[in-house]
This record gives structure tokens, sequence and C-alpha cells, in this order.
């Protein structure tokens, strides 16, 4: 399994991933390279950057390595099939540039997992450089709406690295449930997904940022029947609860 988190931050999700891989081996003991081969993060703030390579680094102490694939960047400066590690950020706070641009190519990822930034329309800096993707093959999505706040391209261009049948795991505002834009975010997601689950978050059921917040759990899909035959599932959350207690009664 490979993942990508386009706005990994501190690399909170990369760790979860990383234990979810370790669990699945028969032999773990020493595979710390090789997992870590299988995950890779973008984070454009340096800091946040070089905090995953340690996360990820120090997950199995016996074999520590600097070899972390994150790299220091825009996510909408990154290109689909372009090497990955531009600027990579070491665990020991050393910076690299890769310039082979051949011997590697990213995309086709089995999982891209992220909780983007909450960022408002208006605020979005250079709109157009962040809409560019919208017009590829891959995705032809130049019909999200220019209202769309950030989120909504993290997942147009997150959808560009994900592999046939892959998965989607998003954190983000429900503003896409009940927005005129959000007409536009829905009509993506039938185009190109199966809809595994869409958890939504009561007001004030929470005390930090999963307040107005959705989780989508989506799994690509170009297959229009098979889209269409899907049955999805819908939960709304109204009291506290446990993320395994959640994720227990999606899969039932």
């Amino acid at each position: 399994m490979t993942v990508l988190d386009p706005a990994c931050g501190s690399g909170g999700f990369l760790v979860s991933a990383y234990h979810r891989i370790r669990d699945q081996l028969p032999e773990p003991t020493g595979s710390h390279d090789r997992i870590l081969s299988q995950l890779s993060g973008v984070e454009i703030n340096r800091s946040p950057a070089h905090l995953t390579a340690i996360n990820l680094a120090i997950q199995d102490l016996s074999s520590y390595t600097d070899e972390v694939d994150i790299e220091i960047n825009d996510f909408f400066n990154v290109e689909r099939n372009q090497r990955f590690g531009r600027v990579v950020a070491g665990a020991g706070g050393e910076e690299w540039e890769n310039e082979d641009e051949l011997t590697e190519q990213i995309g086709g990822f089995d999982a891209v997992v992220a909780n983007p930034p909450y960022i408002r329309q208006e605020n979005i800096d250079n709109k157009e450089h962040v809409r560019d993707h919208l017009d590829s093959q891959e995705i032809d999505a130049e019909y999200i709406s220019r209202r769309a706040d950030i989120y909504a391209y993290f997942l147009t261009h997150g959808t560009e690295f994900l592999a046939e049948g892959g998965d989607l795991g998003f954190i983000i505002s429900d503003r896409w449930m009940d927005s005129k834009y959000g007409e536009d975010v829905q009509q993506f997601i039938l185009e190109n997904y199966e809809i595994r689950a869409i958890i939504k978050f009561d007001r004030q059921v929470f005390d930090d940022a999963l307040v107005d917040s959705s989780v989508l759990v989506l799994r690509r899909q170009s297959d229009v029947d098979e889209r269409e035959e899907n049955v999805a599932k819908f939960m709304r959350v109204k009291e506290e609860m446990d993320i395994e207690e959640i994720a227990s009664i999606v899969e039932d």
C-alpha cells in the first residue's frame, strides 16, 4: 500500500498509515525502510515538514533512517507524474534537492488522506494557479465554482494522484453539503468515486476542529455502472463518540 498526504502537517496521518501497514505485515521486524518507502507527504511549511520526517523516522529506533519522502512545497506546485522530492525534509533538520527527474514518478497511490487547511475562497492566494490542474485529462473539472474553498481543490488535485480503485479519506468543512459551490463538489465526487461513507459531525459535539466538519471516505471508480450500483453510507454524529465506535458502525 502506498499513501500520500498532500497537507501532512506534523505527520499524524502518515504515522497512523505507518502503523496500519506494519500491522498487516507477516514479519514487521526489519521492515522500517520498506514501510517508509510507501509513504509520501507534501507540506508547505518547513517546520511541520521536518517534524513529519522525524515522527516517521523514529517509529523504529533500531533502524533509524533519513530516507523519508516529505517534500517541502505547495501541493499545487506538485504535478502528476513529476519527480517527488525537489526539496526534501530530512529528519535531522537538513534539506536537499533531488534533480533526478527520470528515476521515479509520483502518482498511482493506493490511498490519499488529508486534513486540508481551512481557507475560504476569498483568502486563497493565486487562485488561478490553484485552479490550473482542473483542465487536466485526468479529472476534467473546470466546472468547479471559483467560490469553492481550498479543500475542494485539494480533493480535485488529490484525485490526480490516486490509482483506480484507490481510497481517498479527507476531513473537510461541511460547507460543500449546503452551499451553491458545493453542488459542483458533489458532482465531482459522483463522477469520480464510489461513496464508501460520509460522516457529518453536528455542531457543538466536539470542542476541536471536528466541529462543522465532515469525513469523506471514497473509492476512485471510473466505471459508471459500478458507481451507480454502489451503496453509500451516511452517518450523522450527534454526540461525542470514540473513533473506533464510529468506524465500527460504518463498517457494519
